[in-house]
């Protein structure tokens, strides 16, 4: 007969990130960057089901896309194949110009080809939105999340100082398996 064995959560937790994209993928050498960008659209939709915000936004999950649009249709094609967290929250998502108000969003991203750091350091003292971007230096300042390359996959680099100055907090499942960081760090002169 077959008996049923409990995974541990953590286990759990990797399989389902292998299987959704949300731990690092291998870029085959010369990849296209929307290749690259589909990684980071997967990763960003997926980071909704491992934040907590203040009260008020149970609700929906709104992920605002800020500036340019790197994605090309793939994140809206993301979130319409699986429209909810795993809490079954609803995850929309928004396009803004840089420099609009992101005080709707839960989420913004915004491509490093689009990055404005001013607009960035002010928003990130006002608002409880988790900052995303794949910009070099963004969580050495005043980001929250960056995407970047390493050896040929896509990794996270978290600023765990950053997201709890704005009283958001990232599962512990996560937190296992990203870089974390510290403000004033920059990745490779550590």
């Amino acid at each position: 007969m077959y008996q049923h064995t409990k995974l541990p959560c953590t286990l759990l937790l990797l399989i389902s990130f292998l299987q959704i994209g949300v731990c690092p993928i291998a870029i085959a050498n010369g990849a296209s960057p929307s290749s690259e960008y589909k990684i980071q659209a997967a990763y960003l939709r997926h980071l909704a089901s491992y934040v907590r915000w203040p009260a008020g936004h149970e609700k929906e999950i709104t992920l605002c896309i800020v500036g340019k649009d790197p994605f090309e249709g793939f994140l809206d094609e993301l979130i319409k194949e699986k429209p909810l967290t795993r809490d079954n929250i609803p995850v929309s998502i928004r396009r803004l110009a840089v420099g609009q108000n992101i005080k709707r969003c839960d989420i913004a991203f915004i491509d490093s080809a689009s990055i404005n750091q001013a607009f960035w350091r002010a928003a990130s003292k006002q608002y409880a939105v988790l900052l995303v971007s794949n910009s070099p230096t963004f969580t050495a300042d005043h980001g929250m999340v960056t995407f970047y390359p390493e050896n040929n996959h896509i990794r996270i680099e978290i600023n765990l100082q950053n997201v709890e100055k704005m009283g958001l907090r990232i599962s512990s499942e996560l937190l296992k398996l990203v870089k974390l960081t510290s403000s004033g760090n920059v990745r490779g002169m550590q």
